[in-house]
């Protein structure tokens, strides 16, 4: 096989490399980290074929150029005849020295090709099977270089003795790691082994590096000026022969070095840092040191491990916020959650948070942060989500007609809020594009963004209000809006005790409808119904803020008045029994007659101890009330007991 042959297979090889590298920038670009690192594995065996068809031109080329040597040398008889084999002798020097130079370099490939195998195992969490036969071939190369350095002057003898040695003492670091290293992927390890190839192997190839490179640019420097001391009429023929072995033997050696540094060290260095930031190091970047491909591929990991942690601390905030709103008992609590976490989402921007006034008619501002265009009051036909029931977006005047809520000039979102079926209402939010060149990520960010607070928000407030309305449930009375019986007895036992420890008295006044019957017989039970509905809301315009009024069931009505006299009580009675003497009860255009009630009126502590007493007493002087006529008011008696 020719080295043109071998050189087109290497050419075809580096396409590939170049593929496949291509392939990975664009899995980073889209944020596919594990395909990333896939990516990363298929180039192993890519290079390590591009790495053999390199190693076999050299081989190629070192085979031509020694035989050109021993041609020319032959050819030169005559003139080492007379020269005493001075040219022959320069010829073997040079011969030597670029034998030297390759082992040099075939050791630097293999031991690049070594390390390469350790991180590709530990990233794919699995020994590959190259790993063997490539410490065989670093080993024998190394092997190879320390014999040939021992055919060289005795100054340049020591000099790379003294190389070697160091490099054979950093190898045999990594080889002890490599002890190590091996186990550890083996049991699935993968974090404990970055780390160990982190803390030995990187910092070893680190020094060996440089030793090398200043060896292989010596030998090469010295054989450009052996080439260079060949007598003038051998010029011609010479300097041809030099130019050409010295050109392919700086392809030769720049080759590896170049794919070396260029390819498999930052691609290995892109593959440690994927595996820090799968580890959850969300603040690892990558240096970007060129302006090709590899670079390209630098920025895109950048973005990708950006985009991640501005991902997780995203989804991090939305957690904290669904915790949070679920905790919350009040619709206050949760407006004062949502707007820390819509700050800390948004701080750039401004936004209001609008619900249905309970009419449906208009949506009303419940929240709002920043300085939001859109803060009062506007009707549902004047909002284009509202209208659609989905996002309306407005950038630059474009993406849709513009909402009449919202003032012109003004980038802008607005998300409907629904829950359990029924639209509850609708987040705005005011964009703030200051950089032109992210606006379509950062719009498509913030309508994710959007759509999930506004999804969490809107589904807590509709929590929040069925519990509103299920406690109202378990306290009022349905037909009437009064407190039931059950929250008044838990009222006044509280309302007594608070009296006791302040000594101050509690009236409670009950109350019947005389004849409430009547009215269901004559009028029918939507009548009775009517005149329990207004003889309440009567209860309720002549309470105080801290009265309550109950319904205590059927037709008779309850009013504990806390820290209020007798004589006062019975002049609140009076005043009541004249308010609905004068009540006008109409069913349609009817009218149903005058309303009358009967009151009984007790106080504690000196009709009862206890709210048993206190309602006993004064169940029973409405008993008299309407036993003496109705439409009157009666005062408990002396203090009684009850079992």
């Amino acid at each position: 096989m020719t080295t043109v042959t071998v050189a087109d297979q290497v050419e075809r090889g580096f396409a590939q490399v170049n593929q496949l590298s291509q392939q990975l920038v664009e899995e980073v670009a889209a944020g596919k980290g594990q395909g990333a690192i896939g990516r990363i594995q298929e180039l192993t065996p890519v290079l390590a074929q591009v790495e053999e068809e390199v190693d076999r031109l050299i081989e190629l080329e070192n085979a031509e150029f020694s035989a050109g040597l021993a041609k020319l040398t032959g050819r030169l008889g005559i003139v080492n005849l007379v020269t005493s084999g001075r040219f022959s002798r320069s010829l073997n020097a040079i011969a030597s020295d670029a034998s030297r130079t390759f082992e040099a370099n075939r050791f630097a490939r293999a031991l690049s090709r070594e390390l390469f195998l350790y991180s590709s195992s530990v990233a794919a969490a699995r020994q590959d099977r190259g790993i063997e036969a490539a410490q065989e071939d670093t080993r024998d190369a190394l092997s190879d270089w320390r014999t040939l350095a021992g055919t060289r002057t005795a100054g340049t003898r020591a000099r790379e003795v003294t190389a070697l040695t160091t490099i054979e003492r950093d190898y045999s670091r990594i080889r002890q790691a490599e002890i190590r290293l091996l186990p550890l992927i083996a049991g699935g390890h993968r974090d404990v082994a970055a780390e160990l190839l982190a803390q030995e192997f990187e910092p070893a190839s680190d020094q060996i590096s440089p030793i090398v490179d200043e060896v292989v640019a010596a030998d090469a420097s010295q054989l450009q000026a052996a080439l260079s001391t060949f007598d003038g009429g051998l010029k011609v023929v010479l300097g041809v022969v030099g130019i050409v072995s010295v050109l392919g033997l700086a392809v030769a050696l720049a080759g590896p070095i170049l794919i070396n540094r260029q390819i498999i060290r930052p691609v290995v260095r892109l593959r440690d840092l994927a595996i820090r930031l799968g580890a959850g190091d969300l603040h690892v970047r990558a240096p970007i040191v060129s302006n090709d491909e590899v670079g390209d591929l630098s920025s895109a990991f950048n973005q990708m491990a950006a985009d991640l942690e501005n991902r997780t601390r995203e989804m991090r905030a939305l957690g904290e916020l669904g915790d949070l709103l679920q905790a919350c008992t009040t619709v206050e609590e949760a407006c004062q959650v949502f707007i820390r976490t819509a700050r800390e989402l948004f701080p750039e921007d401004s936004g209001a948070v609008f619900v249905f006034a309970p009419s449906r008619d208009i949506l009303e501002p419940m929240v709002n942060w920043g300085e939001p265009s859109s803060n009062s009051a506007f009707a549902p036909d004047e909002c284009w989500a509202v209208r659609r029931g989905r996002t309306q977006l407005v950038v630059n005047g474009s993406g849709g007609p513009r909402c009449p809520h919202v003032s012109e000039g003004v980038n802008y979102l607005c998300t409907p809020m629904s829950a359990q079926g029924e639209m509850l209402g609708v987040l705005h939010l005011q964009l703030n594009l200051s950089d032109a060149r992210e606006k379509d990520r950062r719009i498509a960010e913030k309508q994710r963004l959007v759509l999930s607070i506004s999804d969490q928000f809107g589904l807590a407030l509709a929590n929040l209000r069925l519990r509103e309305t299920l406690k109202a449930l378990s306290i009022r009375d349905p037909l009437t809006g009064l407190f039931n019986r059950r929250y008044l007895e838990e009222s006044l036992d509280r309302e007594l005790r608070r009296a006791l420890r302040r000594n101050l008295p509690v009236a409670i006044i009950m109350l019947d409808v005389d004849h409430f019957k009547r009215f269901n017989d004559a009028f029918g039970h939507e009548a009775g119904d009517r005149v329990l509905k207004e003889v309440a809301a009567l209860l309720k315009a002549n309470s105080r803020a801290e009265d309550i009024a109950c319904r205590y069931g059927g037709e008779e009505f309850t009013l504990i008045l806390p820290e209020m006299e007798l004589e006062s009580a019975r002049a609140r009675a009076e005043q009541l029994n004249e308010a609905v003497r004068h009540l006008r009860v109409l069913q349609g255009e009817q009218f149903l007659g005058v309303v009358t009630v009967s009151l009984g009126v007790a106080i504690f502590p000196t009709h009862g101890a206890t709210g048993r007493d206190i309602m006993h007493a004064a169940d029973g002087a409405l008993y008299r009330a309407k036993q003496s006529g109705r439409d009157r008011v009666e005062v408990a008696g002396a203090a009684t007991t009850t079992d």
